[in-house]
Parts: C-alpha cells; structure tokens; sequence
C-alpha cells in the first residue's frame, strides 16, 4: 500500500495522490501539513458557529420537507422538554423556510411563551431569513422590553441578541431603523443608546451622523461615549479620530471591563488611519502598564488593511480571516464586508474556485457570490445560493459516457483539463519558471496517458459486463467528500448500475471540486 502511494505520488503528483489517498486513509496529513476533513463536519462546525438552534445534519431533500408531519406539530416538540425532538423539530421548522413564519409568530405573541422560548423563535426566524420576516423579531423584542426595565442587563443582552438575529438578514435596513426608533424615542437610557448606536456602526448607516454629534460630548456616559466614537470612525468622520485616541489613552475605566468597547474603538480607527498608523497609536495608548489582548490588536490593524492596505496587505489579512474561521467567525464575516464594501473579491478567488465551502457559506450568508469579471474577481449580489453539485452527477454522466459512440467526451467534459491541473497543482498561482512549468504539464501527460488507457479499457469491457445504452439504472453512490487545505474537496467515488446482465459496480478513485464541477483525475476502472 505504502509502495503503490509512493508510485502514485511521483507519477501524478501531490493533487491527484492526495485524493486518492483520502479515500483509503480520511485522517492521514496531506503533502501541506493539512489534516483533511469530511465535507459534512466542516458543515456541522459552521451550523454551530452560525448559532443553529438546533442538532447538525445533512440538508432535508423536497421530498423529505414534503412528509414532515403538521408545523403545528413540529412546534410544539420544538418548545417541549425533550432536547433530542426538539433539535430536530428545529431544523424542520428551519427547512420549512417562511411557510412556518405564520406559526412561529403566533408563538412568539402568545404571553405564555416564555422569554427563552422566545428567544429560540427569534433565532429560528432569523436562520430562516425570509425578506420581511424582521418584523418578527423586532415586534418580539419590544413586548419583552418592558419587563426588563428594572433589569439593565438583561436589557442590553436582549437587545444586543436582536441585533445580533438581524444580522444575519442580507436587508439590514429594517435593523437600521429599529435602532433610529429607538434613538429617537424619549426612552434615552444608556443602555438603549448604546446598543442602537452600535447597530447603526456596524453596518455604517451613513444617515446615523447626526448622532454621533449628539453623543460623543465628553459629558455622555461612559458606555454611550465608547458606541457614539465606534459610529463616528466607522462612518469616517475625521473629527472621531482625535477623540477616541484621547478616550483610550485616558479612559477611566483600568479594570478592562470595557475590552470589546475598546476594541471597536480600534476598529474605528481602522477606518480612519492607516494600518501603520493604527499600528503606531496602538502602542501609544497600551504601554507596557495598559497592555491589550495582542490578538485583538493583530485583528485590528488585519481589518484596518483590509480598509487602506496595499493589494498584497489585502491578500494576506483577507487570508488570515479565512484561516481562522473556526475560531472566530465574527471577524470573517467583518472582513468579508470590508472587501466587498471595497469591490475588491480577487484575494478569494483561488478559494472560491475551489468552492471553499467556509467562503461559499458566508458569503452566502451575505447574499454575494464571486465571478470573474473582465479578467478580474467581482462580488455579485445573489438573493439565492446556486444548488450545490454533487459528485454523484459526475457518476450519471459516466454512465452515459460508457457506451457512447466514440467516448471522447470524457476528456471533453469531465476530466480535468491541463489549464485547471496547473491552476489547481500552483495553488491558483502560475509556475514560476519555465522548467516548472514544463515539469508540470509533463505530468499532466502523463496522467491522461494513464487515464486514456483505462477509458479505453472500461469502455471495451462495458459491453461485456451487461452495459446496454440507455438502459443503465444509477443504483447507488457512495462517496465521502474531504476537505483539504484551503478549501480543496476531493473525493472518491464508487457507483452501483443496473446493467443487462445484473447489478456491477465501478470506482473513480480521485476527483475534484473546481468551479462548482467534479472533474475525475483518473477514469473508471470496474469492481
């Protein structure tokens, strides 16, 4: 086995022999360092993150939605005291999408409902995220306010958590003015001021100026000061900049209670400053005596060159963010508005070829999706996702491929090409030599010399084996799709077909994912 990978990886390559490799052996190191993972536990870790109400798993097909059993049903296991029911009546109502708001808000209006449960609701409209189901979430959190007036707290958790569900609508209108209301209602609390004023930050509503003159006056509360310099150096008020260095070198408060604050105050200045600078006024104002997370520093001046960096400052922090999702997926999603608030998609496009499914996931979220654009990546806005392909239509299409007259649509259409081999073998990037480049496309003949011996071997004894055109009947499709370093999926496939002479199968033992396709980077051999 060892041997005969060895042999594999000379002869084709570390692409090629790193998915054939996770077929066999799922846990091994790839030729990066890079543990690969099942595609449908990097999908649960971003369900979590995403705060799914409930357990993780594979979507529902139509025809499972179709025989879920009443949303009433569905509901009442959803609010009951078994956690396990509960999960899954939660991605039912999910999967249901707005044919379950009409119930949900019926819920959320009964007084009985309690404030957890309601919280929960909440959630579970914002996962769904239909357009106008803000309304929902926002009429929820203003019957629960009044109870909480003796409670500043829980007041401010409740109205962070809803801005927080917001958020994750692509529309973040409705959001912006809530917290309008809320700032021009006579209810003036601190603890309202600041969350509203932090909503309209992070989503730099740029009508929301006037506000950050009303309440960045030194005589503010301290709470309220900190969010009104968070809106004004988001909105790029050149005036917030002298202030908020002022509050954090002077701010009263030493026991660091106000960390976040602080941060979005960096955050802030991000957009005003230079990362040297930001860099600069970092150190200024935590000396050695007022030391800061230097984590969060980083983070900072990464954000703020996303903001004002040069294109390779851009690629590296862009990067950065990608790479540490599963730590912190706050920042991704802040970074990812950052560059399309700048137009500038081209530090993701390697990643997004490969489908990156971290990237695809949150950019979703966001409503964008990446295309070239005159040689050049552009974010595109896209209400909907595009369907996901499956390896299992690569399997479909050998079938049919089997007994075709000739059969060169195989390396027509569903082998992978030269031009893709060098792309994917470069890591998105050109060789840099010309005897690497060579070396490369030597490879690649040689792989499809292997491969067109076997497409002709599979083809002959198709015939002999039972395989009639059309009339092969897909059975099954086996396959684990793995994730690799940067975001590569690769596969291997083994497929069960109905032939003439009864049931056979055949393998495809390495695949890949490029451009939303499924390439074989070795034909078929039959079991």
């Amino acid at each position: 086995m060892i041997e005969e990978l060895h042999r594999l990886y000379r002869r084709i390559g570390w692409l090629t022999g790193l998915a054939w490799l996770l077929a066999l052996a799922p846990l091994r190191v790839d030729a990066h360092g890079f543990i690969p993972i099942p595609l449908e536990s990097v999908n649960a870790l971003l369900e979590q993150t995403a705060g799914g109400t409930a357990a993780t798993g594979r979507p529902f097909t139509p025809e499972e939605v179709d025989a879920f059993p009443p949303v009433e049903s569905d509901l009442q296991d959803f609010l009951g005291p078994d956690r396990a029911r509960s999960a899954l009546a939660g991605r039912r109502l999910e999967a249901r999408g707005k044919t379950a708001l009409p119930s949900i808000e019926a819920a959320l209006s009964d007084p009985a409902t309690s404030a957890i449960d309601n919280i929960r609701l909440k959630l579970v409209v914002a996962r769904i995220a239909a357009p106008g189901s803000q309304r929902l979430i926002i009429e929820a959190t203003e019957r629960q306010r009044p109870d909480l007036d003796g409670d500043p707290r829980a007041l401010k958790n409740l109205l962070a958590g809803t801005f927080s569900m917001l958020s994750m609508f692509t529309d973040h209108e409705p959001a912006s003015d809530y917290a309008q209301r809320l700032l021009s209602s006579a209810d003036d609390r601190p603890v309202i001021v600041a969350q509203a004023l932090r909503q309209l930050a992070r989503h730099k509503v740029r009508s929301a100026a006037h506000w950050y003159q009303r309440f960045s006056a030194d005589d503010q509360d301290l709470d309220v000061r900190y969010a009104a310099l968070y809106l004004g150096g988001m909105l790029g008020i050149e005036s917030s900049r002298e202030k908020i260095v002022e509050l954090l070198r002077n701010r009263p408060d030493r026991k660091r209670s106000h960390k976040n604050e602080e941060f979005q105050l960096l955050l802030a200045l991000g957009e005003i400053t230079t990362p040297a600078e930001l860099t600069d006024i970092i150190g200024t104002v935590f000396g050695p005596q007022n030391f800061f997370d230097p984590e969060l520093s980083r983070k900072a001046v990464n954000l703020a060159k996303l903001k004002r960096g040069d294109a390779r400052q851009r690629a590296e922090a862009a990067e950065a963010f990608l790479d540490g999702w599963s730590k912190d997926r706050g920042s991704l999603v802040a970074s990812l508005r950052r560059m399309i608030e700048a137009g500038d998609a081209q530090p993701y496009l390697y990643r997004w070829r490969l489908r990156n499914p971290v990237l695809v996931h949150h950019l979703a979220r966001l409503g964008y999706v990446i295309e070239l654009d005159k040689g050049r990546a552009a974010f595109v806005q896209q209400e909907e996702a595009a369907a996901r392909q499956t390896p299992a239509r690569l399997a479909e299409a050998l079938i049919g491929l089997a007994t075709d007259a000739d059969g060169g649509g195989f390396f027509d259409t569903l082998f992978v090409s030269e031009e893709d081999f060098l792309f994917l073998q470069g890591g998105g990037r050109s060789p840099s030599t010309t005897s690497e480049a060579s070396k490369l496309t030597d490879e690649y003949q040689r792989l499809r010399t292997e491969a067109s011996a076997r497409w002709q071997t599979f083809r002959q004894s198709a015939a002999a084996i039972g395989v009639v055109p059309g009339a092969n009947r897909l059975l099954s499709t086996q396959y684990t799709v793995m994730v690799g370093k940067d975001g590569l999926q690769t596969t291997a496939l083994t497929v069960d077909i109905e032939t003439d002479k009864g049931p056979r199968s055949f393998v495809v033992e390495a695949c890949v994912l490029l451009d939303g396709n499924w390439y074989a980077l070795t034909a078929p051999r039959w079991k």
